[in-house]
């Protein structure tokens, strides 16, 4: 790996600068400290580590499905039919909840309706009985009004 040998040659050579005056136990621990720091900052990008860094994005391909991100639900509409399930689905890593315009529409899937808590590594369930426009936000990031809020549309 070029990056990781790269990176090496600079800890190594910053090491020696300041090892040269010290103990031989701070070369040890400062080099392994290098070492680590080194490889985490080349193995970052990789596909493997996906999850340690930061959070695995979720699926928001079906069309159902709303995903939260840091600051906004992706995307930030969507069209259901009557009675059929919309998906809330929060893989940011940061805590939201969903406060519905009209939380009394928001009909259970499950033993909760209405509004809702969307920790990290959460989904939700909610339907709709009647066809019309329901606007919902998340209250920590947004307003009804502006920030982070979406509409589900049921057809």
């Amino acid at each position: 790996m070029p990056c990781l040998r790269r990176r090496l040659r600079l800890a190594f050579g910053m090491l020696t600068a300041s090892a040269a005056a010290s103990f031989a136990w701070r070369r040890l621990v400062l080099g392994r400290f290098f070492l680590v720091a080194a490889a985490a900052a080349c193995l970052k990008g990789s596909d493997m580590f996906t999850g340690l860094f930061e959070p695995t994005p979720a699926d928001c391909s079906p069309g159902d499905t709303f995903c939260m991100t840091t600051l906004s639900f992706t995307p930030t509409s969507r069209v259901v039919g009557v009675n059929a399930a919309a998906i809330w689905i929060n893989a940011s890593g940061v805590t939201h909840d969903i406060a519905f315009d009209t939380p009394e529409a928001a009909l259970a899937v499950g033993p909760d309706a209405g509004n809702f808590q969307a920790a990290h590594q959460t989904s939700n369930h909610r339907k709709f009985a009647a066809a019309g426009s329901y606007a919902f936000h998340c209250t920590i990031h947004g307003t009804a009004t502006s920030g982070m809020r979406g509409t589900v549309v049921v057809q």
